[in-house]
């Protein structure tokens, strides 16, 4: 199992970003109970994976997505104290399943950085492949470098999203929508109901306070020094608690389509992801997938994420292949 970080990388930071920069690299094998604690983390049910969803044990791809995201931790020099951001959007493509034991390699580099509504982003392209090269899950992440708005024009830069052209995602659902459940044929309009699931502590944790957790030969120390992990810092970021990681609710839906559309989910699912609110731990969330279009091959669908309040906390659309 290794843990790659390139040779002398610079301090995190705005200033020091460069298109282009190698985040560096972890590979190993991700074993049946890293799939359960990380189960644990996002609310869902571990024995679907290990006991064989399909013809295999298999590794929820929603495992890997923190780890694709926190590879700037190892290309970056990031001892506290460091600048905190916002992940704003998520483009996830899961395109093959991860059998446990199954030798698996994460590599990424930047591939922008602008200016958005006068805030500072970076977005980072990273993939999972498996021992062969073969690309088994990857994801663009976008995030803020700090929270300040700075009075600069935005960049031109951006990086395209499949998305962009697609209706803008509303709450709003017909009383007598059609629920869908596991193993029914999609119809456009019918709804899938993910249960709510509680957003615990002790979850933001597990899903935020060990990267790469699966990828060492010995159990790592928490990172504590994150608004997902410390109090102390959520606090310092002006946040009443810890706050879970946008890819929580990412998590939620990408498992609640798993769960309705099986093992095909796993072969070439897209998904793009806008975080709208922090998440405070001690909530729940409630995730609601809308069937927009059913075509031959392919069903399109869009979902919305409320908290414990009721308020959208995240939206998605996904490209699901039939």
């Amino acid at each position: 199992m290794t843990v790659v970080t390139p040779d002398s990388p610079p301090r995190f930071g705005w200033e020091n970003l460069t298109v282009g920069d190698d985040l560096g690299c972890v590979e190993g094998r991700v074993g049946a109970s890293a799939v359960r604690a990380h189960t644990f983390a996002i609310g869902d049910e571990p024995d679907s994976y290990v006991a064989g969803l399909g013809d295999a044990p298999l590794v929820p791809p929603t495992l890997f997505i923190n780890d694709l995201l926190k590879l700037f931790l190892l290309g970056y020099d990031c001892s506290p104290p460091m600048v905190s951001g916002l992940h704003t959007r998520a483009q996830i493509d899961v395109v093959g399943p991860v059998r446990v034991g199954e030798h698996v390699r994460i590599m990424g580099s930047h591939i922008a950085k602008f200016i958005r509504r006068g805030r500072r982003h970076r977005s980072c392209l990273s993939t999972l492949t498996g021992a062969d090269g073969t690309e088994l899950v990857r994801m663009v992440a976008t995030e803020t470098v700090g929270f300040e708005r700075f009075g600069e024009a935005d960049s031109p830069d951006q990086p395209e999203n499949w998305a962009d052209q697609l209706p803008r995602v509303t709450d709003e659902v017909p009383a007598d929508a059609p629920v869908l459940r596991p193993g029914d044929e999609p119809a456009v309009g019918a709804v899938i109901l993910d249960p709510a699931r509680a957003v615990s502590y002790e979850q933001s944790v597990v899903f935020s306070g060990f990267p790469f957790g699966w990828a060492y030969d010995q159990p790592q120390p928490i990172r504590r020094s994150s608004i997902h992990i410390s109090p102390e810092k959520a606090a310092e970021s002006g946040y009443d608690a810890p706050v879970a990681q946008g890819l929580v609710s990412a998590s939620h839906v990408i498992s609640a389509i798993v769960r309705q559309f099986g093992e095909s989910a796993l072969h070439g699912s897209k998904f793009a992801f806008t975080f709208i609110a922090p998440v405070l731990v001690g909530t729940e969330l409630t995730s609601t997938i809308v069937v927009d279009e059913v075509g031959e091959h392919e069903v399109l669908a869009h979902a919305f994420t409320k908290n414990s309040a009721g308020r959208v906390v995240s939206v998605a659309y996904a490209r699901i292949p039939r």
